[in-house]
């Protein structure tokens, strides 16, 4: 069996240094590498544990944004000051897990059944990536939505910024499973309202594990916002989730009627 380098760097520069030049596997909370490690299944001659880089644990607030290291934890997220962040991230599985599962490895190891990346998409997240030439930083959405804008070799997630809402803004996240710990979701459903006096002036619907990939559902949210529109919103999501979940009734409508449920609190009818 080929020998496998380990290396555990302590700056952000050793880091980036190794990811040039190394074809490594990055360990960080390590919930899905470690069953691979144990297997013998890695496909990589090399493995990085980035988890000494305290520069990866922060959060810190800046010009309204909230910038949060990749390797905070779900645990520590679960009791954020962000209503909506520490509402998902205390769904994600089951103690033990939240204590090791760090926000960056749930963005970036397969989206689908993430509790967190749909509340972050209702967030205008965006992702920081860098490498020893520079770096990027890419809408969350566009990240999901288009292959080339996943992260390339030698690229690191370094900063994930959420686009907090006002304090105290009503908002529903409802997980559907077999079971409600350490399963993955059948459905999450996340919706988040701002209201201005007696006004709604926005609202805000994304879906996870029912899709491919967790998506916020732009047009539906235009037309439920509205009064006027509500009816005919109700009746966009009812086809969209006709399209894009065929064959899953039942699915359908748990999304369908919570949705219906949720917006008498959060938009009034």
């Amino acid at each position: 069996m080929e020998q496998t380098h380990y290396y555990r760097p302590t700056t952000l520069e050793e880091t980036l240094h190794l990811l040039a030049t190394e074809q490594a596997s990055l360990l960080a909370g390590g919930v899905l590498l470690v069953p691979f490690i144990h297997s013998q299944r890695l496909n990589r001659p090399a493995i990085i544990d980035i988890s000494a880089i305290q520069e990866l644990r922060i959060q810190v607030e800046k010009d309204g944004k909230l910038h949060i290291g990749p390797l905070c934890t779900m645990t520590l997220l679960a009791n954020s000051q962000n209503p909506v962040l520490a509402k998902a991230c205390s769904l994600v599985g089951n103690l033990q897990i939240r204590n090791q599962a760090t926000l960056g490895g749930n963005i970036l190891s397969g989206a689908r059944y993430s509790d967190v990346v749909p509340a972050l998409l209702l967030l205008d997240s965006s992702l920081v990536f860098q490498s020893l030439w520079g770096s990027r930083t890419v809408g969350l959405a566009s990240y999901l939505a288009h292959k080339d804008q996943r992260i390339k070799k030698a690229e690191l997630l370094v900063d994930i910024i959420v686009t907090p809402f006002p304090p105290k803004s009503p908002f529903f996240i409802t997980k559907v499973a077999r079971k409600q710990a350490g399963t993955k979701a059948l459905v999450t459903i996340c919706q988040i309202a701002r209201q201005e006096g007696n006004r709604v002036s926005d609202y805000r619907l994304a879906l996870g594990s029912a899709t491919p990939l967790p998506a916020r559902l732009t047009e539906v949210e235009s037309l439920l916002v509205n009064p006027n529109t509500r009816k005919k919103g109700m009746l966009e999501l009812e086809t969209w989730l006709a399209e894009n979940l065929a064959g899953k009734e039942y699915k359908q409508r748990a999304i369908y009627t919570t949705v219906e449920r949720a917006l008498i609190d959060l938009l009034g009818e």
